[in-house]
């Protein structure tokens, strides 16, 4: 495992989550030099413009449509939005998400600044692993 990537999730058929991903995509393009992962649902990559996701992105499956969720989130009353959050932190164990470092960030942010990757500095710093 080496080296950092900015990540973010993608799930439905709405043509605003495209325009979102794209969008959020085009700015880590233009203000950040690490990779980009976009995980995506099966109804997503069933989409007929879901090819253009990888104008910004380097696309991956989600390895399970719907991870079962743990005994204690299972009696939630929003359990189907519990079910695609709780879906979303898995990511992490994404085999083809190999990364030291992954930045998680939901479509609908951007990345405006120039020292946007001035973010991994501070994540540098402010991890207890990296003084051992």
């Amino acid at each position: 495992m080496s080296g950092e990537c900015t990540a973010s999730y993608l799930w439905g058929k709405s043509h605003a989550l495209l325009l979102d991903a794209l969008n959020l995509g085009c700015s880590l393009a233009v203000m950040s030099t690490r990779p980009r992962k976009l995980i995506v649902y099966t109804d997503t990559r069933q989409e007929p413009w879901h090819h253009l996701l990888k104008i910004f992105w380097g696309v991956l499956e989600a390895q399970h449509d719907f991870e079962e969720l743990p005994d204690h989130l299972r009696q939630a009353s929003t359990q189907q939005r519990l079910s695609r959050v709780w879906n979303k932190i898995q990511i992490f164990r994404h085999a083809d998400l190999m990364a030291s470092k992954v930045l998680l960030l939901d479509l609908d942010m951007l990345a405006v600044s120039p020292e946007f990757d001035q973010i991994w500095d501070y994540m540098s710093e402010s991890d207890p692993r990296s003084e051992e």
